[in-house]
């Protein structure tokens, strides 16, 4: 969200008004920040005990927030639940049109079935109230048909910052490397079935190194790569900031995802702008992926990824031409999202 604004905000004048509860703090705060040409709120309030106190703490905070703001011409909300009801409030506040941008992955067909009450009224009660409704990728809009079935859904991905990430020939060597950047969480991401395959590949060759780069505690997994025997094929990196990417992509032969779901995947996307080809599963924008960008493999399918890594170490690496994939990554460029964003945006405020 912070790197959306930063990018509106060549083109508009931008506030963030961001709310956030405190399990310790008493009394209700207010912070007002400017950086990377955009100006934040932040609103820290009691949490309150009971869903109506904490209902009220948060319309207290979100009003003191909205307060610092002046003259909106349109209010975006990120992402629904659980702060749809935030985006009404905004939009009733200034009287100005809505739009809502969604990247979750709550849209999932497997785990909509288990929302909760209180986060289908805010789904619904935030439905009726909006104006446009932005999915970041065709793969989630499609998910997210059953739930705004008279609204049409606009696509307007994630973008990559093109003067962080760039296209560079590949310099090959005689180990393959490829790399995977994830928060390596069980519930999406899939790191055990990447450690497995990556086992089963060292069956038939050494020859390759995959580097993991995450910002989260990945102590588990380290120890299951020894356990696997994986100590001289996988290295760990990070925490790095986004800044600190750009050689990790030049220096990969392709990129690795095995996801059970992404709604966007900003990681493919870099990935292409670098000229790297992906090897991943059909999700967020690698779902209708040509052959040309990578290769796609079946979601859980352990024994597929690693013959696919094995196939790519024979012969992969002459099958792609980096410069055709780093030119299909500019479709994610600042450049190329924000025009979309101000065309949109221009359609709504004139």
């Amino acid at each position: 969200m912070q790197r959306q604004a930063s990018l509106l905000s060549r083109n508009f004048e931008v506030t963030v008004v961001n709310t956030e509860y405190s399990e310790t703090e008493s009394a209700q705060t207010v912070e007002l920040t400017e950086q990377d040409g955009f100006k934040e709120v932040r609103v820290v309030h009691p949490r309150g005990k009971g869903l109506i106190e904490r209902r009220k703490f948060l319309e207290k905070a979100l009003d003191a927030g909205l307060d610092k703001v002046h003259n909106v011409d349109l209010v975006i909300g990120h992402v629904v639940i659980p702060k749809g009801l935030q985006f009404v409030q905004a939009k009733k506040y200034f009287n100005c049109p809505l739009i809502l941008v969604e990247h979750a992955s709550y849209y999932r067909p497997e785990i909509r079935k288990d929302r909760s009450l209180v986060h289908k009224l805010i789904l619904r009660k935030t439905r009726k109230k909006v104006d446009q409704i932005v999915a970041v990728s065709e793969f989630l809009r499609h998910d997210m048909h059953p739930d705004f079935q008279r609204h049409s859904i606009s696509v307007i991905g994630n973008h990559v910052d093109t003067r962080l990430f760039n296209y560079t020939p590949k310099k090959k060597s005689g180990v393959v490397k490829f790399l995977h950047v994830s928060t390596m969480d069980e519930k999406t991401k899939n790191p055990e079935g990447i450690l497995c395959a990556c086992k089963g590949l060292k069956e038939n060759t050494s020859d390759f190194q995959l580097t993991i780069v995450c910002d989260e505690d990945v102590a588990q997994w380290k120890h299951l790569a020894t356990q696997f025997g994986l100590d001289d094929q996988i290295r760990f990196v990070g925490p790095l900031q986004w800044s600190e990417l750009l050689p990790y992509y030049h220096e990969a032969d392709a990129f690795l995802l095995f996801s059970d779901y992404e709604s966007f995947s900003i990681v493919l996307a870099e990935a292409w702008m670098t000229g790297t080809p992906a090897i991943t599963t059909p999700v967020g924008i690698a779902h209708n992926m040509s052959k040309e960008l990578g290769i796609l493999v079946d979601k859980g399918d352990k024994k597929m990824l690693a013959s696919t890594m094995l196939d790519f170490i024979q012969n992969g690496r002459d099958r792609f031409n980096n410069q055709l994939i780093a030119n299909h990554g500019k479709h994610y460029s600042d450049d190329a999202i924000l025009r979309q964003w101000t065309s949109l945006i221009e359609k709504h405020v004139g």
